[in-house]
């Protein structure tokens, strides 16, 4: 194998190394008795995504017509997976700790 192969699979599994630790606090943070612990890693994922469009606007000059706007919106949605994904999570487990049936 060459040397681009071999570091683009140490980056992938180094990606999916920090995605499940990531995870995994998310789960931690869930279980625990206080509820709003688990609603932090979906906060900073949601700010984060708001820190991202501001940097797109702040990279572009004006914006103008509707497909900017079309775009800042794809975004921002695209952006936001990882809340979904997040709040998603801390909702299962919050429902199946009060529901353990």
């Amino acid at each position: 194998m060459n040397f681009i192969a071999i570091n683009l699979i140490i980056s992938f599994l180094i990606f999916l190394l920090i995605i499940g630790i990531g995870l995994f606090i998310q789960v931690k943070l869930s279980r625990s008795k206080n509820k709003y612990l688990g609603l932090i890693m979906p906060i900073l994922s949601f700010f984060l995504s708001v820190l991202l469009i501001l940097i797109v606007i702040n990279g572009t000059v004006s914006i103008e017509s509707n497909a900017d706007y079309l775009g800042l919106s794809f975004t921002f949605l695209v952006s936001n997976i990882p809340t979904i994904i997040l709040v998603g999570i801390y909702l299962s487990i919050r429902n199946r700790s009060k529901n353990p049936f």
